[in-house]
């Protein structure tokens, strides 16, 4: 059975810096959070790394390293894909296809002046709503804000 290709990334906003060091977002703890969860067949996220003025997180798949795709409109113009489903729930969007997923889901804290977007690509509808039940976004960010 193929396995489920995927592609992760958390991309913080442009605010990033001045909420890490005046609200204490503290890296390591989100490092260790991601490290924890197991998306996928044994398949972890990889660890946060520094891109092109982003925080983000990539995975190495087979031989590609993919690199930050900055927006939802540029991630939907590098797949190609033209029809566009769409469901919303508190702080989350689901977007997908039918034979692909694109799944944004943000987490948006105008106190804390940040908005952070985990951007991911699977292979069926049923295994993002898999993933969502593993993957808490608000509890992985809260988690990570220093106490």
């Amino acid at each position: 059975m193929k396995s489920f290709k995927f592609i992760m990334f958390l991309i913080l906003s442009a605010t990033l810096t001045h909420a890490q060091v005046y609200y204490g977002l503290d890296l390591k703890k989100l490092n260790n959070y991601l490290k924890n969860i197991e998306i996928d067949e044994g398949y972890t996220f990889d660890t946060l790394t520094y891109y092109n003025g982003f925080l983000g997180t990539f995975k190495m798949d087979y031989n590609e390293i993919i690199l930050s795709i900055n927006s939802l409109e540029e991630a939907l113009q590098v797949r190609g894909k033209d029809k566009l489903s769409e469901i919303k729930g508190k702080n989350r969007n689901y977007l997908y296809f039918e034979n692909e997923v694109i799944s944004v889901i943000y987490y948006d804290d105008v106190k804390k002046g940040v908005t952070a977007f985990l951007t991911c690509y699977l292979s069926s509808k049923e295994k993002m709503l898999q993933m969502m039940e593993k993957l808490n976004p608000e509890k992985m960010l809260n988690e990570a804000w220093q106490k």
